[in-house]
């Protein structure tokens, strides 16, 4: 005896649902291209010079000294530069001259310092030599020995960046 299965809804029942289930994925993927909102690009900078803009630079730069006598970047504000402008004695000025067609160079000059510096130095070689020489006169030691510390003393005075900035001779050239 043979037994037969019927199958008359199974394969029609799967059919149907699958294309219902095509046709809703379509529909939903229909629904969330519509949702999403149109690409926009991304911000990137963009160099606009101040003749483009129609806007006033909102500062200066000049080069400057800190309280070291280092080189440094000072940022002038425009109320800085007005007020700075306004101080300035009209007189001081020449006609037809502006800001940017007055230069001023400061110089120095550390030669002086420098000769000093290497006047101490040579001077404390003769005395340690003559304190070798001297090995046996205690009067004669005890002398080079003082100055020997007179000359050490000066040295590590003006041997240094601080003393060699104030003595240097600076001139002004505009």
């Amino acid at each position: 005896m043979s037994m037969e299965i019927s199958n008359r809804y199974g394969l029609d029942y799967i059919n149907k649902a699958q294309t219902e289930q095509t046709e809703r994925a379509e529909e939903a993927a229909k629904s969330k291209e519509k949702d999403r909102p149109e690409k926009i690009p991304a911000p990137k900078d963009e160099y606009i010079s101040s003749e483009k803009s129609g806007k006033k630079p909102s500062g200066l730069y000049h080069m400057g000294q800190d309280e070291n006598g280092n080189p440094k970047i000072i940022f002038d504000t425009v109320k800085k530069a007005e007020e700075a402008e306004s101080e300035q004695p009209k007189g001081a000025r020449l006609e037809g001259a502006s800001d940017n067609d007055r230069v001023k160079v400061t110089i120095g000059n550390m030669d002086k310092v420098k000769k000093e510096i290497e006047k101490l130095k040579e001077e404390k070689k003769q005395l340690e030599q003559q304190l070798k020489m001297a090995a046996g006169n205690e009067q004669k030691t005890k002398e080079l020995e003082a100055k020997l510390a007179q000359v050490e003393a000066e040295l590590s005075v003006k041997d240094t960046a601080e003393y060699k900035k104030q003595h240097a001779e600076y001139t002004t050239e505009e």
